[in-house]
Parts: C-alpha cells; structure tokens; sequence
C-alpha cells in the first residue's frame, strides 16, 4: 500500500520523489520511495545521512524550496540524487512522539510552498494512519514470533526431560488410542520398539482387569473441565506377555488444528505390587498356621503390672 501511497502523491504533486519513513534507533527506515518512475522499498538510511529529514523528523517541518545542493554542498545523497528543493512533515503517534517522515524531493523548485505544504499535510494523515499500523503489525508479529520461540524452548526441554528420565512416558491419541508418543524408558519397560509402535495401540496391550479402569480415566478426563490432570493406574502386557502395573498421572491436551491426546507420566509399581502380595500371603499363611494349631498370638510388656 505504501508503494501505491508515494506513487501517487508524486503525480498529483508533479514531484520526482516522494518518500514515506519510519523512524527507529538506528535510522530513518524507507518504507517506500518513488523516484522518477519507480519505487525502492525497505532502504536504511542513516539520520546524518538527510539532514533535511532530520530536522522534519524533530521540528515537525522542513522546507527548502530551492537550492538544497547548495545548502548542503557535502552531502552525497542529495548530490547523487541531484535533487534542487525539499519539503518534509514529520509523522507524530497520538501522544506526539516522532515515528516517521512523509517527504517531497525535486528536480526544480517549489514555486508555492504554501500550497505543497497544505497538500502533504492532508498526506501526512493517511501516512501516519499507515505507519501506525505498520508498527502494530510488527509489534504484534514480534510478540507472536517470540512466543512461538518460548514455546519451542519448553517443548525441547520437555522432549529432553521426557527422553532422559527414568518416569515411563506416553502420549495416546483419545480417537484410535494409538502411540503418539512414548520415551524410551517406555520402550525399556514394556519391551516394543519402533516398528511395532507403527501400528500397536492402547487397547492391544491394557490388562483385561484395567481396561474398565482405563475407560473411566479416559472419559473422566474428556467431562472434568476444572481439574486437567487425574491419577492413573494401568495394568499393560509387556511384549513377552508379562504384566507390568503402572501408576502417575495423565491430562487431556487439546491443541489447535490437532487431535486430542492424552498424556500421561507414570512409575513401574509391579515390584511394589509382587512385595505387596508377598506379604499378603505370609500373613494369610501365618494366620492359617496360628488357627490350626489352636494358638494364639498376644504382646507382653514386662514394665506394665
């Protein structure tokens, strides 16, 4: 829109240059400058560089109707442009902060001064409207781009946390219940690789006995809209047919333009769960021992009367 903005100002002004800028700490920024037919975009330039625009970007307005050269007989770019008379407008934001310049550059003098001056001041509103929301935009894109910079950081520390720790994670898409994910101590525990996960799902490798208990976490998770992450405990068949028992937590994860997952992050509690049962069966051993001897089992604490 700029390249069409300066092209034409340029023809209604009867001008061979016209150029619309931004201000930024490193210089004026050329969005856009038509000069005799064609039109430059992007170009840096320094504020020493034009002192002309300098002093419009600082006083608001600069005017030199003729004899620019000779004004500034040392600076290249008015020498290299050949240009013989300036007008310029500074741009100001609502609270009168400087944020561009809006400037005219030609051959031959300008005859009334007056009139070119009522006339880009008319231009300058468009052009301040434009380079507002051309910073907006870049605000906005910067803040954007920065955000998905963040997100990528904590996705990779994340993906380096789940890879290296000893926790069995796994992600399962809600809809086919197949791997979308699962880290190597996964693969460790339960014993498949990479070819097998191509095409095992959830469902495959559940424990008859955890099935149902999957099922509720599932839905549970899918309806409860105040509490995102649940406990979980799983009963999976390792790939040489044994059951491990597994428990931690899981969360639904909804994200835009992808399916539902739900992820989980659990412990191996199968040895926990044999010494469990182990000592379940010594007690219920002893306790048949103690009935069928006629016996029974009482304390004695000797400092008591």
């Amino acid at each position: 829109i700029f390249a069409k903005l300066v092209e034409a100002r340029a023809t209604a002004l009867h001008v061979s240059h016209v150029s619309i800028s931004e201000a930024t700490d490193a210089g004026l920024h050329v969005i856009a400058l038509y000069t005799k037919g064609r039109v430059h975009r992007d170009v840096p330039l320094d504020y020493e560089a034009s002192p002309a625009c300098l002093r419009a970007l600082q006083q608001g307005y600069a005017c030199h109707a003729s004899g620019l050269k000779n004004t500034y007989p040392e600076n290249h770019l008015y020498q290299e442009m050949d240009v013989d008379s300036y007008m310029g407008i500074g741009l100001r934001d609502e609270t009168g902060n400087p944020i561009g310049n809006l400037c005219v550059l030609n051959d031959s003098p300008i005859f009334d001064p007056e009139s070119m001056h009522s006339a880009l001041e008319v231009f300058a509103l468009r052009a301040t409207t434009e380079v507002q929301r051309l910073r907006e935009e870049q605000r906005s894109k910067s803040h954007s781009e920065r955000r998905e910079r963040e997100a990528k950081v904590r996705n990779q520390q994340r993906a380096d946390f789940l890879e290296n720790t000893t926790d069995i994670a796994q992600i399962v898409r809600v809809n086919d219940l197949r791997f979308d994910y699962v880290n190597p101590a996964w693969r460790h525990a339960l014993g498949y690789d990479e070819k097998d996960l191509e095409t095992l799902t959830l469902a495959e490798i559940l424990h008859p006995n955890s099935r149902s208990e999957c099922v509720g976490h599932f839905q549970q998770l899918q309806e409860d809209t105040e509490h995102q992450v649940q406990p979980c405990h799983l009963a999976l068949l390792t790939k040489s047919g044994e059951t491990i028992h597994l428990e931690g937590n899981c969360c639904l994860r909804r994200d835009p333009g992808c399916p539902p997952v739900i992820q989980a992050i659990l412990r191996n509690v199968t040895p926990h769960q044999k010494r469990h049962r182990e000592l379940r069966r010594l007690v219920h051993r002893n306790e048949l021992a103690t009935r069928a001897a006629q016996m029974g089992i009482w304390e004695w604490d000797p400092n008591e009367g």
